[in-house]
């Protein structure tokens, strides 16, 4: 049985730039300090214990991480230089869940007949401030081939998930 908490949270694909995901020694890595970040931008919604996933940019153009949010307030960013740059006024704090070796692609997302239907794909991930919230349905999709190609991201959806998906019994 679920309760009233675990129908609000929220699932969330975060949209980034390499610049804030990659080495910047070498950005065929992952920054090494990924899972230390103080926070990450985030839509005004976000709530404790949403779910998101993170997608990076071209040239990647790939879903690479599951995170959870830790806060239980936004951080207003807006004073932070990088995020009035970049026009972000909202941060959480978050936790990396997962990190995807085998990652689901923006033209895998646009190939997909239910995937295709989603309002971020036809707008090719652009505006929301890299911040979109994904209904169930496409989550699932993406969270089902994910599972299917890494080792370890079951466990990582299934915990996280609430309510937890028939699928996982």
């Amino acid at each position: 049985m679920s309760s009233a908490a675990d129908d609000n949270q929220q699932l969330w694909l975060w949209v980034a730039q390499p610049k804030y995901t990659q080495d910047e020694a070498d950005d065929t890595r992952d920054r090494p300090d990924m899972a230390d970040l103080e926070w990450w931008t985030c839509h005004e919604d976000t709530q404790r214990g949403d779910l998101a996933l993170l997608y990076v940019t071209a040239r990647f153009s790939e879903v690479r991480w599951l995170v959870c949010t830790d806060s239980d307030e936004l951080i207003d960013v807006r004073n932070d230089p990088v995020a009035q740059a970049e026009g972000w006024e909202w941060g959480t704090e978050f936790t990396v869940l997962a990190r995807f070796d085998a990652t689901v692609t923006f033209s895998e997302m646009r190939e997909t007949q239910t995937l295709k239907n989603w309002d971020a794909i036809a707008r090719k991930l652009h505006g929301a401030k890299g911040s979109w919230p994904v209904p169930r349905v496409y989550w699932e999709v993406l969270a089902r081939r994910l599972v299917s190609r890494n080792r370890g991201a079951r466990t990582a959806f299934r915990d996280n998930m609430r309510p937890r998906p028939d699928w996982f019994d």
